[in-house]
């Protein structure tokens, strides 16, 4: 064998020793190794139903999210019976939503509800608000056994403002409704010649907003410090782009936070009622991008004193 030879046999010996030591120690090729299977798996967290009832005269206005189609036929058959009109196109089934005793309370509620002169119900962030106004002091002891009895079940804080109306004679009766109608009306066009042309504006799809709706804002607060006594509801509007779902909840969220503001400068947060309405109800059509700047909005209005 000569030299040359040799030295080629040396390089390749050495060359095979070479890869067979760096392959034994590949893990993955001299053993199979059983990755431990977990010890604890966390359940999901369920979503917690939203919800909301705003009385008017004879109607009701249901939105918020349930966890059936069974739910929501329970809710909106119940209310139907005892109002004559029942707006739900609001209400949307989740079935990732918690079932639980809400459900059957917001049922039952109804035949109450509509004893109310105007009122209002929510339930989220695990917290249950009612307002409104009756006229009837055992349905106010009624209402108070019910949501004691709701507490048993469900861990919520509730924050409850119900006011009794006593009956004055005819007379004293006249005499308040009429001076009610003048203050009420008289705010309203106070407001609306403020927003004339104007609107409050956000960031987009954000709910944080404008500079410039802000001290259109302060205008609007400085109004209503006038005037303690007066009830108004910040409703949020949106146009159709998007799902239902989201502008729904675009449109609370930006009602809410034009309540906080108002909150914040002065004004008393038992008087203001926050809702969104996303995009159930559209000024003009949907159409054209005018129009749906139009569509989104927040409107203020005057229910009460």
């Amino acid at each position: 064998m000569t030299k040359t030879q040799q030295m080629w046999l040396f390089i390749w010996i050495l060359l095979f020793f070479s890869i067979f030591c760096i392959w034994s120690k590949l893990p993955a090729f001299t053993e199979n190794k059983e990755v431990p299977a977990p010890t604890h798996v966390q359940a999901p967290i369920k979503k917690q139903i939203y919800f909301k009832l705003l009385k008017d005269h004879d109607s009701v206005l249901i939105s918020g999210i349930v966890p059936s189609k069974e739910a929501e036929k329970k809710i909106v058959d119940a209310y139907e019976q005892v109002f004559q009109t029942v707006h739900h196109n609001n209400l949307h089934v989740d079935p990732e939503a918690q079932e639980d005793h809400l459900v059957e309370f917001f049922a039952n509620f109804a035949e109450n509800f509509s004893h109310f002169d105007s009122g209002y119900l929510g339930f989220s962030n695990n917290t249950l608000e009612i307002d409104g106004s009756v006229q009837d002091k055992a349905l106010t002891q009624e209402l108070q056994t019910a949501l004691h009895q709701l507490e048993s079940h469900i861990q919520i804080n509730n924050t409850v403002s119900l006011h009794e109306v006593t009956t004055p004679n005819e007379g004293d009766k006249a005499q308040e409704s009429s001076d009610t109608k003048i203050d009420i009306q008289k705010v309203q066009e106070e407001l609306d010649t403020l927003l004339d042309g104007k609107r409050i504006q956000f960031l987009y799809a954000r709910e944080i907003l404008t500079k410039q709706s802000a001290k259109l804002l302060d205008s609007l607060i400085n109004v209503l410090k006038k005037y303690p006594d007066i009830k108004i509801e910040v409703a949020g509007h949106t146009d159709s782009d998007g799902t239902k779902k989201r502008n729904l909840h675009l449109s609370q969220k930006r009602a809410d936070s034009v309540k906080a503001y108002m909150v914040k400068k002065g004004l008393n947060q038992e008087n203001i009622n926050a809702v969104g309405y996303g995009e159930a109800y559209p000024l003009v059509n949907n159409d054209t991008l005018t129009n749906r700047r139009l569509n989104r909005r927040v409107e203020f209005k005057i229910i009460g004193k």
